[in-house]
């Protein structure tokens, strides 16, 4: 990991997300404390959701397997790693479900052999949703020590498919399209009045600071 040779020779998981999110324009928590999350689609084009207590529940574990899995912050990987941590399980956190099953169908549209072999891949891996880590503990594991409790495959791993991957891939596609729907109807509109508003809000801070 080109991380690593950043900072020191045995440096924490904690250590590595502080340039994790230094080199990925994220604040030093992750974006923890922040009001709102930004979704970057592009480097100019992104969207904000709610930073709810439920996303603040698994932003630690997500970030660690940014670190774990080898796929960054850009689309096409955000989109591998939602249908990774669909295919590895969410567990009991609703949230990571609900935004990862966004991430699989959206990436069936645009990147579906990524999607698909990153999914197989989270077939045969484990996860921090299944193998909860105290955070503070967390932190201040080394990525080897991590490593050594939670298996993944590396990136470059070509894994055949078995035929329990393939149902398993169609029995989410099935759910994700059903879901989808319901976003479409419901959701996206919400999406844009919030979006809206943030950006209304932002835009008058920005013109309060600039009369000072």
């Amino acid at each position: 990991m080109d991380l690593l040779n950043k900072i020191s020779a045995e440096p924490t998981s904690g250590q590595i997300l502080q340039v994790f999110y230094k080199e990925h324009d994220l604040p030093a928590d992750g974006g923890f404390s922040e009001p709102r999350a930004k979704v970057k689609l592009t480097d100019r084009i992104h969207l904000y959701i709610p930073n709810i207590d439920a996303r603040r529940i698994v932003l630690l574990q997500h970030d660690v397997h940014h670190l774990l899995t080898g796929y960054t912050t850009i689309l096409k990987d955000e989109l591998e790693i939602s249908s990774w941590e669909v295919g590895s399980g969410c567990g009991k956190y609703w949230f990571g479900w609900a935004i990862n099953m966004q991430g699989l169908m959206l990436g069936l549209l645009i990147r579906f052999g990524g999607v698909f072999r990153a999914f197989v891949r989270g077939r045969h891996s484990m996860n921090l949703y299944h193998n909860p880590i105290e955070k503070a503990k967390l932190k201040n594991m080394t990525i080897k020590e991590i490593e050594s409790i939670i298996k993944i495959p590396p990136k470059n791993e070509l894994i055949k498919p078995t035929p329990k991957d393939i149902i398993s891939f169609l029995w989410y596609v099935f759910i994700g399209g059903i879901y989808s729907i319901a976003l479409v109807l419901i959701y996206t509109p919400l999406l844009f009045i919030y979006n809206a508003v943030v950006f209304i809000k932002i835009k008058t801070i920005s013109a309060g600071s600039k009369s000072l």
